[in-house]
């Protein structure tokens, strides 16, 4: 079908810190998929609001789901889907496994696939004195704890809270996140131990944060072919208030590069003021990043960004308008972000007009930053299926070029509390 949707496209939209209106642009989706209309939606939870964190196609096209539900406490689920859009019943209870954890602190859940068929999730976890701490917690294939894994099913560091999630493909797990003195990293092996490989504890070298800096926190990371790991987050700045983006790079023996930033492993920088919350490393080394201009603002405050940083970690100045940053659609956000085999750069979100999201959003970007004009609306597509409000929080694009993206949809039925787990399958990732 390529993208002859985008030529048919109608609306208007402005770029940068301007208005954003959208209507009659919908990418095509999968009929193939769902009730037929490329929708599938579950409750998993029977009241409470749902946020997915994560969403991954497996290579037999089953689809599964971490989604945070926000109830008296914020607990977690894995939802598995069959390739059609039914929900799995072998797994799990009818497709739904409640993982029995809170999340973590500032809601760093995540989920990574084992290369056995298990999965690893990132939840806060009770210890043997009953304290919560964070951990990775593991489970089989068909959804059952893992208890051989780490601990008791759970791996844990000696210090920080473990965020985004990455496997190796010989199973090691690698964990970005906050500890007490800023930033760090984690490997552990397959089975849950801590990886003495890695910086000697299974931690890796500590960012040494400047003063003018606090609370910073790895909140994602990718792990690159060469074992080394790119973690992206953010840190307060202590005179201005504001958020600064952070990448950091890690070789593979779990010490900061001297060959990234300004030679001590890390780039620091202002020119992304929400921080930075997702990641994607290029196979040239170079790393683009999604963040959010102001994410704890107003709505009107709002806006996403997309960066690209050079292998070296300097900004690229080929992306973008020469600065390797590019701002775009003012009260919107974004929350995830995928590099497409063309270069092109995807991510998806949910507008924000007066703070209430409304539809799913997609937005593509060509490799030199600039929005794709062959895409949606120059470069944007909504999906608006519901009366009640939608709002993408994840995506993954499967081994086809199809699109899966799982977000929030809104219930209509006046008794319940709460929204619905809504996963959308596209036709394709290019429109």
């Amino acid at each position: 079908m390529g993208r002859v949707w985008g030529r048919r496209c109608a609306g208007a939209l402005l770029v940068g810190a301007l208005a954003l209106g959208l209507t009659g642009c919908s990418p095509p989706l999968d009929t193939t998929f769902g009730g037929g209309d490329g929708i599938a939606t579950t409750r998993a939870f029977w009241t409470g609001w749902h946020a997915p964190r994560a969403v991954h196609v497996q290579p037999d096209g089953r689809i599964v789901v971490l989604t945070e539900v926000s109830l008296a406490a914020t607990l977690t689920a894995l939802v598995r889907f069959e390739p059609d859009g039914t929900l799995d019943q072998t797994f799990g209870d009818g497709g739904v496994v409640v993982t029995d954890h809170t999340v973590t602190y500032r809601g760093c859940s995540d989920l990574a696939l084992a290369p056995d068929g298990g999965y690893l999730v990132v939840v806060d976890t009770p210890d043997a004195e009953e304290v919560v701490t964070p951990g990775v917690v593991r489970y089989h294939a068909d959804g059952t704890p893992d208890t051989a894994f780490g601990d008791d099913g759970i791996a844990r560091t000696t210090s920080g809270y473990p965020c985004g999630l990455d496997v190796l493909p010989d199973g090691r797990i690698v964990a970005g996140g906050i500890g007490e003195g800023g930033a760090v990293t984690a490997r552990w092996t397959a089975d849950g131990q801590p990886d003495p490989t890695y910086g000697g504890d299974g931690l890796g070298e500590a960012f040494p944060t400047p003063p003018w800096l606090q609370g910073v926190a790895a909140t994602a990371v990718e792990v690159q072919p060469d074992g080394g790991v790119v973690a992206v987050g953010d840190a307060l700045h202590r005179s201005t208030g504001d958020l600064n983006g952070i990448v950091l790079r890690y070789r593979a023996d779990g010490t900061l590069d001297p060959d990234f930033g300004d030679g001590d492993g890390v780039t620091v920088t202002d020119a992304t003021p929400g921080g930075l919350q997702r990641v994607a490393v290029r196979p040239d080394g170079r790393v683009v990043v999604l963040g959010n201009q102001r994410p704890y603002a107003a709505p009107d405050g709002r806006g996403f960004l997309v960066a690209q940083l050079t292998a070296a970690g300097t900004l690229d100045p080929t992306f973008g308008g020469g600065d390797g940053v590019t701002t775009a659609l003012d009260d919107a956000t974004a929350r995830d972000l995928a590099l497409l085999p063309d270069g092109d750069v995807l991510l998806v979100g949910g507008t924000a007009p007066g703070g209430v999201h409304d539809g799913f959003l997609l937005a593509r970007f060509t490799p030199d930053g600039a929005l794709d004009a062959d895409y949606g609306d120059r470069g944007v597509g909504t999906t608006d299926v519901f009366p009640t409000d939608e709002a993408a929080y994840a995506m993954a694009v499967q081994p086809d070029g199809k699109l899966v993206v799982a977000g929030s949809v809104g219930d209509d039925n006046p008794a319940v509390v709460g929204s619905l787990l809504g996963v959308y399958r596209y036709e394709a990732a290019a429109g």
